[in-house]
């Protein structure tokens, strides 16, 4: 029988998450131009890396969800998930990992995405203009 080690299979997730951030990126470049103008490509390419690492940490682990979570935190906000309705789904182990972003999608009114939207990115953060 076939063991994979749980060291191996987080080094298969950062692996798999170094392809989904390049793969974000590029939608991001392509679809949503306007959310990253004028920002380095590694800037952004960490910011929707840091956006992974959080999602993980709310127990998402399906490549449409992380794909949603990383999209988010550029065009609507990095910090959109500290929106407190979102922070509380989020953050709720009864709420199944695989439920979690389709319903944030489904209970997110239009309030929720511009009080997400509004606010500021973390202090410590910093941006890199070409």
């Amino acid at each position: 029988m076939l063991r994979i080690r749980e060291a191996q299979l987080h080094a298969l997730d950062a692996v798999n998450d170094d392809k989904r951030v390049v793969a974000i990126v590029e939608q991001l470049y392509v679809e949503h131009p306007g959310h990253v103008v004028g920002q380095e490509r590694g800037a952004v390419r960490r910011r929707v890396a840091a956006a992974l690492q959080r999602a993980r940490a709310y127990g998402l682990h399906d490549d449409r969800d992380l794909r949603s979570f990383g999209l988010l935190s550029v065009v609507v906000s990095e910090r959109f998930d500290a929106h407190p309705p979102f922070q509380r789904l989020l953050a709720d182990p009864a709420v199944p990992a695989r439920g979690k972003m389709t319903l944030l999608f489904r209970g997110a009114t239009d309030v929720d995405w511009r009080e997400a939207a509004a606010l500021p990115p973390p202090a410590d953060t910093a941006y890199e203009a070409q």
